[in-house]
């Protein structure tokens, strides 16, 4: 873990810490940009059709009335 100097109060802290704990002060070297998350097509449509194609299966015959109810 590599130290650096806060630049308000000049005291050791992680270069990963958001704030100085001695001060409160922001670590201005701090990465802190948000990531953009993209969200696959094939989780998208495995969202979407999952519980269409388990509903198929629990409303075939075989099943109780009250587990194709449920």
């Amino acid at each position: 873990m590599a130290l650096i100097q806060c630049s308000q109060c000049q005291h050791h802290i992680s270069k990963k810490a958001a704030t100085c704990p001695q001060c409160g002060h922001p670590n201005e070297q701090l990465d802190i940009t948000p990531k953009e998350r993209k969200v696959s097509l094939l989780l998208f449509l495995g969202i979407a059709f999952v519980p269409y194609i388990f509903s198929w299966f629990t409303l075939r015959k075989g099943y109780r009335l009250m587990t194709q109810v449920i």
